[in-house]
């Protein structure tokens, strides 16, 4: 462990707490986690993960953005189920970053762990991208893939980044509990 995975580490935690309170520095706050985790990533030849932060970065953007005008009254988006059209375009899209990502790696590093790099990268950027528009079940996926996170992190020797992201699972349960709390609240709210 060094001083760039302890960062990243710490803003990663502090990110999920804001995420699952629906706070705006989630954003920020995601943006200094994902350039510290760039850094941790490319030396483990994890490359697909050093990548996706820089999507991270750009999805934190979007998420800033969609979270304070991304509505049409602009006051920012909120919490509510996936839209049923968008679950095949969803499950599309992961499958592509999955086959896209494993031949790149295949094709053009030295990554030892490349179906399992391409993976976490497809689902991550999936599940950010729900995150974005407080889709509640971007939480699920979440879930799945910071599990699986685990094994591989553990597997290349980043215990703490290991550690971190089992209590990323941990968050997600909580940001799912959480947020379908609203959603019940506000649906209840629209029933009266």
């Amino acid at each position: 462990m060094d001083w760039t995975e302890l960062i990243g580490s710490a803003a990663g935690v502090l990110f999920v707490i804001l995420a699952v309170r629906q706070n705006i520095w989630t954003f920020p706050v995601a943006i200094v986690s994902s350039l510290f985790y760039m850094v941790v990533f490319s030396r483990q030849t994890l490359y697909a993960d050093a990548a996706l932060q820089i999507m991270f970065i750009a999805l934190a953007l979007q998420g800033w953005y969609l979270w304070l005008r991304g509505s049409q009254d602009r006051q920012g988006v909120v919490v509510r189920r996936t839209p049923r059209a968008a679950w095949l375009p969803l499950a599309l899209c992961v499958a592509a970053l999955i086959a896209g990502l494993y031949a790149f790696l295949v094709a053009f590093t030295d990554s030892n762990v490349p179906q399992l790099d391409s993976v976490i990268t497809g689902l991550s950027v999936v599940s950010q991208f729900m995150m974005n528009r407080k889709w509640i079940e971007n939480w699920v996926l979440w879930i799945v893939t910071d599990t699986f996170s685990v094994g591989v992190y553990l597997y290349k020797g980043l215990n703490l980044t290991a550690g971190f992201y089992a209590f990323l699972s941990i968050m997600a349960a909580v940001g799912l509990w959480s947020w379908r709390k609203e959603l019940r609240t506000v649906a209840t709210a629209e029933s009266v």
